[in-house]
């Protein structure tokens, strides 16, 4: 019966066919199946390495957002100790305008620095987006 079963599923086929199919269907299968683990591990290889990079750029904004953030903290303690020592009074114009012009261009990222009295007189000197400096006050302090 199991004779019978074969041949009428092989027919007369040739044993050489036969064993050249078999050998070329294991070859597709192990190609297939390398090919498809090959890719499997390249595309995890390559989202482990943009999730690293995304980790990094991160770190980086950080570190910057960090270190430009604390610069105006960094002045407004300059000035108040400079007030509160006596080196800077509210009625002196001059030397508040020439402080904080210093502190303008030491401080690279500041664009302006303000100051206003209780009776709305205010001095500003700056830095304006092409890089020149400008002193902007409405009233003497």
């Amino acid at each position: 019966m199991l004779v019978k079963l074969r041949t009428q599923l092989l027919g007369n086929t040739p044993l050489r066919t036969l064993l050249i199919s078999s050998f070329v269907l294991q070859i597709l299968s192990v190609v297939g199946l390398v090919g498809y683990l090959s890719f499997r591990a390249g595309q995890k290889s390559v989202n482990d390495l943009a999730n690293q990079l995304q980790d990094e750029i991160s770190v980086r904004v950080q570190q910057k957002l960090d270190a430009y953030l604390s610069i105006p903290p960094l002045i407004n303690q300059i000035n108040i100790n400079a007030f509160d020592s006596g080196m800077l009074a509210i009625d002196e114009a001059q030397k508040i305008e020439d402080f904080f012009y210093q502190q303008v261009q030491t401080f690279e990222s500041i664009s302006y620095i303000f100051i206003s009295n209780n009776r709305g007189a205010i001095i500003a000197p700056g830095r304006r987006l092409d890089g020149s400096f400008v002193l902007e006050k409405n009233q003497q302090v």
